[in-house]
């Protein structure tokens, strides 16, 4: 799936899901502390609202995502980012 859209009308069903994030996906307004960032990649609230209508539509079992550079995170727009996802797949 390559797009929110389609992840969005994909029959998830009720079987195990392992759900993986790439932190270079978030739009770089909102992640820019990543190895490398997609640019026009989706904002993070519309991110955020993918995950839940995922978790809310299936049964997650496990979470993995690959995550900012730390260093790099100077104002902490990206760590804010990535618990913001890890926030939406615990609602």
């Amino acid at each position: 799936l390559n797009t929110l859209e389609a992840l969005a009308s994909e029959p998830l069903g009720d079987r195990p899901l392992h759900i993986h994030l790439d932190a270079d996906i978030i739009n770089p307004l909102d992640c820019p502390a990543v190895s490398h960032p997609a640019s026009g990649g989706p904002r993070l609230a519309e991110l955020e609202a993918a995950v839940r209508r995922v978790v809310s539509a299936a049964r997650p079992v496990s979470f993995s995502m690959t995550t900012w550079i730390v260093d790099q995170d100077t104002d902490g727009r990206s760590q804010q980012a990535a618990m913001r996802i890890l926030e939406a797949i615990r609602s």
